[in-house]
Protein backbone atom coordinates (compact mmCIF):
# COMPACT_ATOMS: atom_id res chain seq x y z
CA UNK A 1 0.00 0.00 0.00
CA UNK A 2 1.22 3.52 -0.86
CA UNK A 3 1.29 5.25 2.54
CA UNK A 4 1.89 8.71 0.99
CA UNK A 5 -1.27 8.60 -1.07
CA UNK A 6 0.71 9.52 -4.24
CA UNK A 7 1.26 7.44 -7.31
CA UNK A 8 3.73 7.68 -10.19
CA UNK A 9 2.97 8.38 -13.86
CA UNK A 10 1.62 5.49 -15.85
CA UNK A 11 3.30 4.57 -19.12
CA UNK A 12 0.49 6.02 -21.28
CA UNK A 13 0.67 9.29 -19.32
CA UNK A 14 4.45 9.50 -19.84
CA UNK A 15 4.03 8.85 -23.55
CA UNK A 16 1.47 11.66 -23.78
CA UNK A 17 3.82 14.09 -21.99
CA UNK A 18 6.74 13.14 -24.24
CA UNK A 19 4.54 13.55 -27.32
CA UNK A 20 3.47 17.03 -26.19
CA UNK A 21 7.09 18.07 -25.54
CA UNK A 22 8.13 16.76 -28.97
CA UNK A 23 5.26 18.63 -30.62
CA UNK A 24 6.16 21.90 -28.88
CA UNK A 25 9.82 21.45 -29.88
CA UNK A 26 8.82 20.84 -33.50
CA UNK A 27 6.76 24.05 -33.45
CA UNK A 28 9.29 26.26 -31.65
CA UNK A 29 12.56 25.03 -33.21
CA UNK A 30 11.91 26.50 -36.70
CA UNK A 31 11.32 29.91 -35.12
CA UNK A 32 14.70 29.73 -33.36
CA UNK A 33 16.39 28.58 -36.56
CA UNK A 34 14.82 31.41 -38.53
CA UNK A 35 15.82 33.94 -35.85
CA UNK A 36 19.43 32.72 -36.06
CA UNK A 37 19.31 32.89 -39.88
CA UNK A 38 17.97 36.46 -39.71
CA UNK A 39 20.78 37.39 -37.33
CA UNK A 40 23.35 35.95 -39.73
CA UNK A 41 21.71 37.78 -42.63
CA UNK A 42 22.03 41.10 -40.80
CA UNK A 43 25.66 40.36 -39.87
CA UNK A 44 26.48 39.51 -43.49
CA UNK A 45 25.00 42.80 -44.71
CA UNK A 46 27.03 44.65 -42.06
CA UNK A 47 30.20 42.94 -43.29
CA UNK A 48 29.58 44.11 -46.84
CA UNK A 49 28.78 47.63 -45.65
CA UNK A 50 32.16 47.76 -43.90
CA UNK A 51 33.86 46.48 -47.07
CA UNK A 52 32.08 49.24 -49.00
CA UNK A 53 33.29 51.85 -46.52
CA UNK A 54 36.85 50.53 -46.90
CA UNK A 55 36.55 50.85 -50.68
CA UNK A 56 35.32 54.42 -50.28
CA UNK A 57 38.18 55.37 -47.98
CA UNK A 58 40.71 53.72 -50.25
CA UNK A 59 39.33 55.46 -53.32
CA UNK A 60 39.37 58.85 -51.58
CA UNK A 61 42.98 58.42 -50.48
CA UNK A 62 43.97 57.29 -53.95
CA UNK A 63 42.45 60.42 -55.42
CA UNK A 64 44.39 62.67 -53.03
CA UNK A 65 47.73 61.28 -54.17
CA UNK A 66 46.82 61.15 -57.85
CA UNK A 67 46.56 57.36 -58.03
CA UNK A 68 43.96 55.62 -60.16
CA UNK A 69 40.74 55.62 -58.13
CA UNK A 70 39.95 51.90 -58.10
CA UNK A 71 43.25 50.33 -59.04
CA UNK A 72 43.25 47.06 -57.14
CA UNK A 73 44.71 43.58 -57.63
CA UNK A 74 41.55 41.49 -57.84
CA UNK A 75 43.17 38.23 -56.69
CA UNK A 76 44.35 39.87 -53.44
CA UNK A 77 41.62 42.48 -53.08
CA UNK A 78 40.91 41.48 -49.48
CA UNK A 79 44.53 42.10 -48.52
CA UNK A 80 44.42 45.48 -50.29
CA UNK A 81 41.51 46.51 -48.06
CA UNK A 82 42.80 45.16 -44.73
CA UNK A 83 44.59 48.42 -43.94
CA UNK A 84 41.25 50.23 -44.18
CA UNK A 85 39.51 47.65 -41.96
CA UNK A 86 41.92 47.80 -39.02
CA UNK A 87 43.12 44.32 -39.99
CA UNK A 88 39.69 42.80 -39.25
CA UNK A 89 39.55 39.68 -41.45
CA UNK A 90 36.19 38.52 -40.05
CA UNK A 91 34.34 40.90 -42.37
CA UNK A 92 35.32 38.68 -45.31
CA UNK A 93 33.33 35.71 -43.96
CA UNK A 94 29.56 35.38 -44.27
CA UNK A 95 28.19 33.98 -40.97
CA UNK A 96 25.92 31.69 -42.99
CA UNK A 97 28.89 30.24 -44.88
CA UNK A 98 29.51 27.08 -42.89
CA UNK A 99 32.94 25.51 -43.33
CA UNK A 100 33.83 21.99 -42.40
CA UNK A 101 36.80 22.10 -40.00
CA UNK A 102 38.50 19.17 -41.74
CA UNK A 103 38.17 20.95 -45.10
CA UNK A 104 39.61 24.17 -43.69
CA UNK A 105 42.49 22.20 -42.17
CA UNK A 106 43.35 20.54 -45.48
CA UNK A 107 43.19 23.84 -47.36
CA UNK A 108 45.42 25.43 -44.73
CA UNK A 109 47.91 22.59 -45.13
CA UNK A 110 48.01 23.26 -48.88
CA UNK A 111 48.33 27.00 -48.24
CA UNK A 112 51.31 26.43 -45.96
CA UNK A 113 53.11 24.65 -48.79
CA UNK A 114 53.64 28.15 -50.23
CA UNK A 115 55.38 29.24 -47.00
CA UNK A 116 59.04 28.60 -46.28
CA UNK A 117 61.88 29.62 -43.97
CA UNK A 118 65.02 31.17 -45.45
CA UNK A 119 68.12 30.11 -43.48
CA UNK A 120 71.24 32.32 -43.47
CA UNK A 121 74.69 31.68 -42.01
CA UNK A 122 76.67 34.41 -40.29
CA UNK A 123 76.59 36.74 -37.31
CA UNK A 124 73.30 37.91 -35.85
CA UNK A 125 71.41 40.04 -38.36
CA UNK A 126 73.55 38.90 -41.32
CA UNK A 127 71.31 37.96 -44.26
CA UNK A 128 73.99 37.90 -46.96
CA UNK A 129 74.97 34.20 -46.77
CA UNK A 130 71.91 32.22 -47.80
CA UNK A 131 72.10 28.53 -46.88
CA UNK A 132 68.79 26.94 -47.88
CA UNK A 133 65.01 27.21 -47.86
CA UNK A 134 62.91 25.05 -45.54
CA UNK A 135 59.33 24.58 -46.84
CA UNK A 136 56.54 24.12 -44.30
CA UNK A 137 55.42 21.13 -46.30
CA UNK A 138 55.18 17.99 -44.22
CA UNK A 139 55.02 15.76 -47.30
CA UNK A 140 58.04 17.33 -49.03
CA UNK A 141 60.45 17.97 -46.18
CA UNK A 142 59.46 15.69 -43.32
CA UNK A 143 63.09 14.64 -42.85
CA UNK A 144 63.95 18.08 -41.47
CA UNK A 145 60.51 19.47 -40.57
CA UNK A 146 58.22 17.88 -38.01
CA UNK A 147 54.57 18.79 -37.59
CA UNK A 148 53.45 18.28 -34.00
CA UNK A 149 50.10 18.58 -32.25
CA UNK A 150 50.09 20.63 -29.06
CA UNK A 151 50.15 17.40 -27.04
CA UNK A 152 53.13 16.10 -29.04
CA UNK A 153 54.91 19.45 -28.74
CA UNK A 154 54.50 19.45 -24.96
CA UNK A 155 56.30 16.10 -24.73
CA UNK A 156 58.88 17.11 -27.38
CA UNK A 157 59.77 20.42 -25.69
CA UNK A 158 60.18 18.76 -22.28
CA UNK A 159 62.41 15.96 -23.63
CA UNK A 160 66.15 16.53 -22.84
CA UNK A 161 67.93 17.20 -26.14
CA UNK A 162 64.50 17.52 -27.77
CA UNK A 163 64.68 15.88 -31.21
CA UNK A 164 67.84 13.98 -30.27
CA UNK A 165 65.84 11.84 -27.84
CA UNK A 166 62.26 12.32 -29.00
CA UNK A 167 60.89 9.51 -31.14
CA UNK A 168 58.89 11.18 -33.90
CA UNK A 169 56.31 8.90 -35.51
CA UNK A 170 54.53 11.47 -37.64
CA UNK A 171 51.84 14.02 -36.86
CA UNK A 172 49.15 12.79 -34.48
CA UNK A 173 46.07 15.00 -34.36
CA UNK A 174 45.44 16.45 -30.92
CA UNK A 175 42.40 17.73 -29.09
CA UNK A 176 42.51 20.99 -31.08
CA UNK A 177 43.43 20.19 -34.72
CA UNK A 178 43.35 23.88 -35.63
CA UNK A 179 46.48 24.49 -33.55
CA UNK A 180 49.80 22.73 -34.10
CA UNK A 181 53.55 23.32 -34.39
CA UNK A 182 56.33 23.08 -36.95
CA UNK A 183 59.81 22.39 -35.57
CA UNK A 184 62.83 21.99 -37.82
CA UNK A 185 66.53 21.27 -37.97
CA UNK A 186 68.22 24.31 -39.48
CA UNK A 187 71.36 22.41 -40.52
CA UNK A 188 69.53 19.92 -42.69
CA UNK A 189 71.32 21.30 -45.76
CA UNK A 190 74.65 20.54 -44.03
CA UNK A 191 73.77 16.97 -43.18
CA UNK A 192 71.63 17.52 -40.13
CA UNK A 193 73.89 19.10 -37.50
CA UNK A 194 72.86 18.19 -33.97
CA UNK A 195 69.39 17.02 -35.08
CA UNK A 196 67.64 18.59 -32.12
CA UNK A 197 64.83 20.03 -34.28
CA UNK A 198 64.75 22.92 -31.81
CA UNK A 199 65.94 25.91 -33.79
CA UNK A 200 63.00 28.19 -34.67
CA UNK A 201 59.64 26.84 -33.51
CA UNK A 202 56.46 27.89 -35.32
CA UNK A 203 53.04 27.71 -33.70
CA UNK A 204 50.24 27.53 -36.28
CA UNK A 205 46.65 28.49 -35.52
CA UNK A 206 44.08 28.12 -38.31
CA UNK A 207 40.70 29.88 -38.45
CA UNK A 208 38.12 30.07 -41.24
CA UNK A 209 39.70 33.25 -42.57
CA UNK A 210 43.39 33.17 -41.76
CA UNK A 211 46.49 31.30 -40.62
CA UNK A 212 48.40 32.74 -37.66
CA UNK A 213 52.11 31.87 -37.54
CA UNK A 214 53.81 32.63 -34.22
CA UNK A 215 57.56 31.93 -33.91
CA UNK A 216 59.22 30.99 -30.63
CA UNK A 217 62.97 31.23 -30.04
CA UNK A 218 64.93 27.98 -29.98
CA UNK A 219 68.63 27.12 -29.89
CA UNK A 220 69.61 28.13 -33.44
CA UNK A 221 72.75 30.04 -34.28
CA UNK A 222 71.61 30.97 -37.80
CA UNK A 223 69.31 33.77 -39.06
CA UNK A 224 65.87 33.29 -40.55
CA UNK A 225 63.13 35.00 -42.53
CA UNK A 226 59.61 33.72 -43.18
CA UNK A 227 58.43 34.01 -46.79
CA UNK A 228 55.48 33.13 -48.97
CA UNK A 229 55.57 32.59 -52.74
CA UNK A 230 58.50 32.65 -55.12
CA UNK A 231 60.06 35.03 -57.62
CA UNK A 232 58.01 38.14 -58.34
CA UNK A 233 55.26 36.78 -56.02
CA UNK A 234 57.60 36.50 -53.04
CA UNK A 235 56.29 38.13 -49.88
CA UNK A 236 58.16 38.52 -46.59
CA UNK A 237 55.91 37.60 -43.69
CA UNK A 238 58.66 38.09 -41.10
CA UNK A 239 62.02 39.63 -42.05
CA UNK A 240 63.81 38.68 -38.82
CA UNK A 241 62.27 35.66 -37.15
CA UNK A 242 64.49 35.76 -34.06
CA UNK A 243 63.50 39.33 -33.30
CA UNK A 244 59.86 38.53 -34.08
CA UNK A 245 59.99 35.54 -31.71
CA UNK A 246 61.47 37.60 -28.89
CA UNK A 247 58.91 40.36 -29.46
CA UNK A 248 55.98 37.93 -29.60
CA UNK A 249 55.02 38.93 -33.15
CA UNK A 250 52.61 36.89 -35.28
CA UNK A 251 52.51 36.64 -39.08
CA UNK A 252 49.00 36.58 -40.55
CA UNK A 253 48.18 34.73 -43.77
CA UNK A 254 44.67 35.84 -44.71
CA UNK A 255 42.18 34.77 -47.33
CA UNK A 256 41.91 31.62 -49.39
CA UNK A 257 40.95 29.23 -46.60
CA UNK A 258 38.08 26.98 -47.49
CA UNK A 259 35.78 28.71 -49.92
CA UNK A 260 35.60 32.47 -49.95
CA UNK A 261 32.42 34.14 -48.69
CA UNK A 262 32.63 37.20 -50.93
CA UNK A 263 33.71 37.74 -54.52
CA UNK A 264 34.72 40.98 -56.19
CA UNK A 265 33.53 41.91 -59.69
CA UNK A 266 36.35 40.90 -62.03
CA UNK A 267 36.20 44.30 -63.80
CA UNK A 268 36.32 46.34 -60.59
CA UNK A 269 39.03 48.60 -61.99
CA UNK A 270 36.70 49.77 -64.77
CA UNK A 271 33.70 50.51 -62.53
CA UNK A 272 32.68 54.02 -61.61
CA UNK A 273 32.07 54.53 -57.91
CA UNK A 274 28.68 56.01 -57.10
CA UNK A 275 26.85 54.09 -59.84
CA UNK A 276 24.65 51.04 -59.32
CA UNK A 277 27.03 48.29 -60.42
CA UNK A 278 27.90 45.11 -58.55
CA UNK A 279 31.12 45.66 -56.62
CA UNK A 280 31.21 42.66 -54.25
CA UNK A 281 28.87 39.69 -54.10
CA UNK A 282 28.11 37.15 -51.36
CA UNK A 283 29.75 34.47 -53.49
CA UNK A 284 31.82 31.26 -53.29
CA UNK A 285 35.03 32.59 -54.86
CA UNK A 286 37.13 35.69 -54.32
CA UNK A 287 36.53 36.86 -57.90
CA UNK A 288 33.12 36.91 -59.60
CA UNK A 289 33.57 36.84 -63.36
CA UNK A 290 30.19 38.09 -64.46
CA UNK A 291 30.69 40.70 -67.17
CA UNK A 292 31.05 40.62 -70.95
CA UNK A 293 34.78 41.14 -70.42
CA UNK A 294 35.05 37.53 -69.18
CA UNK A 295 33.50 34.22 -70.12
CA UNK A 296 29.93 34.46 -68.75
CA UNK A 297 29.79 30.73 -68.11
CA UNK A 298 32.77 30.92 -65.74
CA UNK A 299 30.38 32.24 -63.11
CA UNK A 300 28.51 28.98 -62.56
CA UNK A 301 30.15 26.43 -64.83
CA UNK A 302 31.39 24.08 -62.09
CA UNK A 303 28.58 22.61 -59.99
CA UNK A 304 31.10 20.90 -57.72
CA UNK A 305 32.16 24.42 -56.77
CA UNK A 306 28.63 25.84 -56.94
CA UNK A 307 26.15 23.21 -55.70
CA UNK A 308 22.57 24.19 -56.42
CA UNK A 309 19.20 24.18 -54.72
CA UNK A 310 15.88 23.87 -56.53
CA UNK A 311 13.91 27.01 -55.71
CA UNK A 312 10.41 27.23 -57.21
CA UNK A 313 11.48 24.88 -59.97
CA UNK A 314 14.70 26.76 -60.81
CA UNK A 315 18.31 25.76 -60.16
CA UNK A 316 19.76 28.36 -57.79
CA UNK A 317 23.34 28.29 -56.47
CA UNK A 318 23.62 27.63 -52.75
CA UNK A 319 25.46 30.88 -52.15
CA UNK A 320 22.04 32.52 -52.42
CA UNK A 321 21.94 31.52 -48.78
CA UNK A 322 19.87 34.23 -47.10
CA UNK A 323 16.32 33.00 -47.67
CA UNK A 324 17.20 32.20 -51.30
CA UNK A 325 18.83 35.60 -51.83
CA UNK A 326 22.43 36.81 -51.94
CA UNK A 327 23.75 40.07 -50.59
CA UNK A 328 25.25 42.48 -53.10
CA UNK A 329 27.48 45.49 -52.38
CA UNK A 330 26.97 48.08 -55.11
CA UNK A 331 29.39 50.78 -56.21
CA UNK A 332 27.20 53.43 -54.55
CA UNK A 333 27.88 51.78 -51.16
CA UNK A 334 24.43 50.26 -50.75
CA UNK A 335 23.90 46.61 -49.80
CA UNK A 336 20.83 44.79 -51.10
CA UNK A 337 19.56 41.20 -50.91
CA UNK A 338 18.98 40.03 -54.49
CA UNK A 339 17.33 36.93 -55.93
CA UNK A 340 19.03 34.86 -58.61
CA UNK A 341 16.95 36.33 -61.44
CA UNK A 342 17.80 39.86 -60.30
CA UNK A 343 21.52 39.52 -60.99
CA UNK A 344 21.89 36.50 -63.28
CA UNK A 345 24.57 36.96 -65.90
CA UNK A 346 22.63 34.90 -68.41
CA UNK A 347 20.24 37.79 -69.16
CA UNK A 348 21.93 40.40 -71.36
CA UNK A 349 19.86 43.27 -69.96
CA UNK A 350 20.66 42.33 -66.36
CA UNK A 351 24.34 41.78 -67.11
CA UNK A 352 24.60 45.18 -68.78
CA UNK A 353 22.71 46.92 -65.97
CA UNK A 354 24.58 45.50 -62.99
CA UNK A 355 27.84 43.89 -64.14
CA UNK A 356 29.34 45.79 -67.04
CA UNK A 357 31.10 49.17 -66.63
Amino acid sequence: MDRTGRRGFTLPELMVVIAIIALLAAIILPFFERAIAVQRKVACANHLEKIGQAFGTRSAQGATVGARRSEIAIVTWDKDLLGFLSGNTEVFTCPQDYKDSAQVGEVAKEKLKEVYIEVFQGAAGDYSKWLWDVPLDEDYSSEWVWRLSEEQFEVFSSTPGHGQNYSYAGYQEGEDPSTYWFVFEDQGALGGGDRDYYDILLKIHVTDTQIEVSPSPGDAGFNFTLCMGRGAEKEYLLTDMKSAANAGETAIISGGLGTSSYGINSVVNDLQMGTKKILVLDYELKVARGSDYDDPHAWLEDESMFPVNIVRGKRVPQFFRHFDKAHVLFTDGSVKAKAFDDITIYEDEVRQRYWNP
